[in-house]
């Protein structure tokens, strides 16, 4: 009997890893960007790997829920990586665009999340600047409009 709890441990494991990962991937992907995302991509690998350990020693079928939530924890880290670099390219490039040049440089730390973008905006000199730099944009747009 012990020896049958044994054959199972490595698929109940990778169920849990493999859940853990789509929980992770989306969750800290979110607020820790790329950081998050590489995370839950480590965890989706094991979670495979245990689930193919776990289809040798056992019948197929044992470790196949954890060879699934794996391969879609890995799906969901390559995905949120993919959507943060092409948002933080966009967000760089509008911001570039519309001459908030304080703004742009810290579009860049949107890569790690939104935690990293608070982070970059934790120094209160920085923050007072962006203020500044955005009431000096809002005010140029009002006269352009109103001069039309």
């Amino acid at each position: 009997m012990t020896d049958n709890k044994n054959k199972k441990a490595p698929a109940r494991s990778a169920l849990a890893l493999g859940i853990l990962g789509i929980i992770l991937a989306i969750i800290m992907g979110f607020f820790f960007g790329i950081i998050g995302a590489g995370f839950s991509f480590i965890v989706g690998v094991i979670a495979i790997i245990l689930g193919c350990r776990s289809r040798k020693i056992t019948d197929k079928n044992k470790g196949k829920g954890g060879l699934v939530t794996g391969i879609i924890t890995v799906i969901f880290a390559c995905a949120v990586s993919v959507v943060a670099f092409i948002a933080v390219d966009i967000a760089h490039n509008e911001a570039n665009n519309l001459g908030f040049t304080m703004l742009a440089e810290k579009a860049g730390s949107l890569k790690f999340g939104f935690i990293g973008f608070a982070w970059g905006l934790s120094d209160e000199d920085k923050l007072n600047e962006l203020k500044g730099e955005l009431d000096a944009a809002v005010r140029q747009r009002a006269q352009k409009s109103f001069s039309n």
